[in-house]
């Protein structure tokens, strides 16, 4: 993964253990999804606690990093069109922690429609940290390289005589995907091209596949014999 990451930049480095990447002393985490256990519970599952834990997952991760500067890259919440008062807090609660450390900025994704209503922190769709640009990938953008969210990236590998999805990064010589923050969402599998969720990974060809402990998985191409 070192050689690939040196087409990007020495300042770039993936957290090993962790959905995040660093770039210097700035970390980018994407898809926290704050809120979601609304949805659940609509669709009759009972879920409580995953926002209280995503906040606690973040405590470690800025104390095991200790960044000077924190970019949400889009979803920090989950529900549109209306939020909750219980989400809204949680939002501001993990800003909150973040700015213990540094600024906190927050690129807008396709859940973030109405989160100016609840933080101030908001960058618009698109940001840039050095010579990367950095925007959650449910729209176009003809900025490279760049980091990118949206996809929930999984990959499923051996374990205990079943195939299991793990969180993955994906990476070529121009996008990198971040896995979902998020403690609840494992992701998509990304062996399948047609979960390569919005217009910057669908006009990928390839991506490598990393584990979040930086164990290369493979590639995974959206053409099998390399062309359409």
């Amino acid at each position: 993964m070192r050689d690939l990451l040196s087409s990007f930049s020495p300042k770039l480095r993936f957290v090993e253990g962790e959905p995040a990447v660093l770039i210097g002393k700035t970390l980018v985490i994407a898809d926290v999804h704050i809120g979601i256990e609304k949805e659940l519970w609509r669709s009759g599952v009972l879920a409580s606690g995953i926002s209280e834990k995503a906040v606690e997952r973040f405590k470690e991760l800025l104390e095991r990093t200790r960044p000077r500067k924190i970019i949400i890259n889009g979803d920090l919440k989950h529900n549109i069109p209306v939020f909750t008062r219980r989400e809204a807090e949680r939002v501001r609660e993990f800003v909150e922690v973040g700015e213990t450390y540094g600024r906190v900025l927050v690129v807008k994704g396709n859940h973030d429609g109405d989160i100016e209503e609840i933080i101030d922190n908001v960058v618009g769709t698109v940001t840039r940290e050095g010579e990367f640009y950095i925007t959650h990938g449910h729209a176009r953008t003809p900025y490279r390289p760049v980091i990118t969210g949206h996809v929930h990236p999984a990959y499923p590998i051996d374990l205990h005589f079943k195939k299991e999805p793990v969180k993955v990064f994906l990476l070529n010589e121009n996008v990198v995907v971040l896995p979902a923050f998020s403690p609840f969402i494992v992701g998509n599998d990304v062996t399948s091209p047609e979960n390569w969720l919005g217009p910057i990974a669908r006009r990928e060809d390839h991506f490598h596949v990393f584990t979040l402990e930086g164990f290369y998985l493979g590639e995974v191409r959206r053409f099998k014999n390399g062309s359409p």
